[in-house]
């Protein structure tokens, strides 16, 4: 059963997802302007498996605390320390943005990483989307944008066919929840420029890469084949870049593979998890303190 609480880690308040059972728990990070309902389902294939599981909303997403003032990554960093304070070592899953989260998170605090899985990495991307987005011509086009009205039913209606195309491997296998949890959250038009303006602010923080450290924990690399935000070339890029770890295409999903086919990616992770030096033998979540 999925179970919902309130959590505080590092001042940030903040909704958390759990599932209980055995094994080092599994750590779920979300993408960029999703929330940790992305993997509910995921959750619940574990939760049959009797695997200890939790998903939280990063700050400044979902039910989560807004962003501060200043940069954004050390913001997340911050966070994700937090929530490894509370639960950690743990298995750390992520996708997209939540992928660069755990990548980071790995080199960061390795006494608390004891493996990642990444799904769709973002940052290594460099196709024209990614350039243009970093450069400056896209913060002028936005604020260019910004002056044109924007009606209520067609932000809503343009959101819902974007997600429908950039989430999913297939518009046909889009789930209407989902497009309408979107929907919800970013029909309106400054919901729309948020995401908008927050997603050149994370493509231009993240222009340099990861740091240097190094990656000590066994990593796996998934990535969707029919992902049209970010080109599988950026997992493999990831691969090459982080020796000993394995990479998984799943060609017929998207950008978010624990969407098209959620029971394949809780299979891929339970098998990952359980063949970890320290995967077994723990004794599920360590107690922590809710609000």
């Amino acid at each position: 059963m999925i179970t919902q609480s309130r959590v505080c880690y590092n001042g940030v308040h903040t909704r958390v997802s759990t599932v209980a059972g055995a094994g080092t728990p599994i750590l779920f990070l979300h993408g960029f302007a999703d929330c940790a309902d992305t993997w509910r389902d995921v959750l619940a294939e574990l939760d049959r498996r009797g695997r200890a599981a939790l998903a939280v909303d990063v700050i400044g997403h979902g039910e989560g605390d807004p962003f501060r003032p200043g940069d954004l990554l050390p913001q997340l960093d911050r966070f994700v320390d937090g929530v490894l304070e509370a639960t950690g070592p743990v298995v750390l899953v992520g996708n997209s943005l939540g992928a660069m989260m755990a990548v980071r998170a790995a080199k960061r605090r390795p006494e608390l990483v004891a493996g990642i899985v990444t799904l769709d990495e973002p940052i290594l991307s460099a196709d024209r989307l990614a350039r243009f987005a970093r450069g400056a011509r896209a913060a002028w086009l936005l604020g260019g944008l910004r002056r044109v009205p924007v009606p209520a039913v067609a932000a809503r209606g343009m959101v819902g066919w974007a997600t429908r195309g950039l989430l999913y491997g297939s518009r046909a296998g889009a789930d209407p929840v989902v497009i309408g949890r979107w929907s919800d959250r970013y029909g309106q038009r400054e919901r729309m420029f948020w995401l908008l303006e927050h997603a050149l602010r994370f493509a231009r923080e993240t222009a340099g890469g990861y740091p240097p450290d190094p990656v000590g924990c066994p990593v796996l690399i998934v990535h969707g084949g029919r992902d049209r935000i970010i080109p599988p070339q950026a997992s493999r890029d990831l691969h090459r870049l982080l020796p000993g770890s394995e990479l998984v295409i799943l060609p017929t999903a998207g950008h978010c593979p624990q969407l098209d086919d959620p029971v394949a990616v809780a299979a891929l992770v339970a098998k990952f998890a359980a063949a970890l030096p320290r995967a077994e033998g723990e004794a599920g979540f360590r107690d922590r303190e809710s609000i």
